[in-house]
């Protein structure tokens, strides 16, 4: 009978040690169309770059659910901050770029990638900013939620990840009619569903309780009808580039981004990143990295715009493709280092080395020697 108790109590700590382990297992995903702030750099963009992009998790389980009762910054950033997703003050918000150009009631397609799968949902929300100096609010996306047209459970404003493979999943999103902005904040929210947890009618199930959840903002501006072939040109470009880097990264997801753990940490401190920069945001329009200043008159400080004819953009081929066979060392691996405003970044190196050496090797970001 001793023994019996003794088995039943040993398991029964097993049983709620794998449970609370189970519970911080962290999910990690992005937003790449309309491409998020934290990952418009990997699309040719002239933002910050976020190498831990796929990790806009709302600060982690512990800071989300213990510290800070469920609440999420817009952007995935901690609700209690800091908040470098966020205007006025993000830093990657600086600058403001509009990744993608649509057309009021339009149906689009987002793009998002899940670099560790854990079933769950996504749903996405729309804002009109009225500023540039003060971020959007959480109820005017709730005002604007997003209908979901291929939503594989019949689900009308959520789309139920199918599977569990880690890959890039597409879903069409319905823009509302008679909505148009010059720039509109897109929030994609991202809520898990692998831990176990009490439902709404009494019984205990996976993805019933507190899930781990992530967030993202994109920068998009929707035309009326009548605007929309002015942006049809550069829409047709950016979608070009990205759909051929999801088909080459796509194959190994793991080296298209630095190497990250599979589980976030339960120290509120480790979870969240100490960022304040106070620099105020530059906004581009357009989807084209062809910019040049000009001189203001009313402001000592330049004004960024587009210019009258774009410079052609270098081929795919020539960013994913590496440049020789002499480049590649003995033991098959290209050589390969980070360029220009990248070369003191830290990680840079190993993310060139990683990437260039799959064939993602952008000339603006690595150059093998």
């Amino acid at each position: 009978m001793l023994n019996h108790l003794v088995n039943v109590h040993f398991c029964s700590i097993v049983i709620l040690f794998l449970f609370q382990f189970s519970s911080k297992v962290s999910g990690h995903g992005r937003l790449i169309q309309p491409a998020s702030r934290s990952s418009a750099w990997r699309f040719g963009f002239p933002t910050t770059p976020n190498y831990d992009d796929n990790q806009l998790f709302c600060g982690g389980f512990t800071v989300q659910w213990d510290v800070n009762d469920g609440k999420c910054g817009i952007c995935g950033d901690p609700y209690s901050g800091p908040k470098p997703n966020e205007l006025p003050d993000g830093k990657y918000t600086k600058p403001l770029i509009i990744t993608a150009n649509y057309t009021e009631g339009d149906t689009i397609t987002a793009l998002v990638q899940l670099t560790a799968n854990h079933h769950g949902s996504f749903d996405f929300r729309l804002c009109p900013a009225t500023s540039d100096k003060v971020e959007v609010t959480q109820e005017c996306l709730n005002s604007h939620v997003l209908e979901v047209l291929n939503s594989v459970d019949g689900s009308r404003y959520k789309y139920t990840v199918p599977d569990d493979a880690h890959r890039t999943y597409e879903v069409s999103v319905a823009l509302p009619r008679g909505l148009t902005c010059d720039r509109c904040v897109f929030q994609w929210t991202y809520t898990a569903g692998n831990n176990w947890g009490r439902c709404d009618n009494g019984t205990s199930a996976t993805g019933c309780g507190p899930q781990e959840t992530f967030r993202a903002c994109a920068d998009v501006r929707i035309n009326s009808k009548s605007n929309k072939e002015d942006d049809e040109c550069d829409d047709d470009d950016r979608d070009e580039k990205i759909e051929k880097e999801i088909s080459e990264v796509d194959n190994d997801i793991d080296s298209s981004s630095p190497k990250i753990s599979s589980t976030t940490t339960t120290n509120p401190k480790d979870e969240i990143e100490r960022e304040s920069v106070t620099e105020k945001p530059k906004l581009y329009s357009g989807t084209r990295r062809s910019w040049t200043t000009e001189a203001t008159e009313k402001e000592s400080s330049t004004k960024w715009v587009r210019e009258k004819e774009p410079t052609t953009p270098k081929s795919i081929q020539s960013v994913l493709t590496p440049k020789s066979v002499s480049d590649v060392t003995s033991n098959g691996l290209l050589k390969c280092i980070p360029v220009g405003r990248y070369r003191k970044s830290s990680g840079m190196e190993r993310w060139c080395l990683d990437n260039c050496n799959v064939g993602f090797c952008p000339p603006t970001h690595c150059k093998c020697e």
